[in-house]
């Protein structure tokens, strides 16, 4: 690793989602982002058997991700247009989620994987700008690497 690791805690307006091209290439940053929320779960599955001595035992099962984002939405921009053809198509969009953005060789995480996109939510109030909310579903591996 080349590059060196601030700790401490992360800011949230630093936090960042990308979407890449559909065969390789790197993630375009997406501008418009407003708010990230992600998680990673892990199915327990019940092994209870008698050994346990009356204490329930598990097992780890399978992994999922899945995540919300929020977005400006600006007719044109370049990020929003993929997303918006990605659902109306029903294809799957390379995703990298990021903590925190930083210099290439710095270090910081970086998760690349790749999402359907369940929902996309339009609205707005009249005195903001209006928004897109879009309901990302992992497929398979949500991958850990560096920038």
């Amino acid at each position: 690793m080349s590059g060196t690791i601030t700790p401490g805690k992360k800011q949230g307006w630093k936090a960042q989602i990308g979407i890449a091209p559909t065969v390789g290439g790197t993630a375009v940053l997406c501008a418009t982002l407003k708010d990230l929320d992600w998680e990673i779960k892990a199915d327990a599955l019940d092994s209870t058997d008698h050994s346990g001595s009356g204490w329930k035992g598990t097992i780890p099962g399978l992994l999922s991700w899945s995540g919300t984002a929020k977005f400006d939405y600006f007719e044109g921009d370049a990020q929003i247009t993929a997303l918006r053809a990605a659902i109306l198509a029903g294809t799957y969009v390379n995703i990298s989620i990021y903590h925190e953005q930083a210099a290439t060789g710095s270090g910081e995480p970086v998760y690349n994987g790749q999402a359907m996109l369940s929902s996309a939510k339009f609205g707005g109030k009249t005195n903001d700008l209006q928004g897109m909310d879009v309901q990302l579903e992992g497929n398979l591996a949500l991958v850990l690497g560096s920038q």
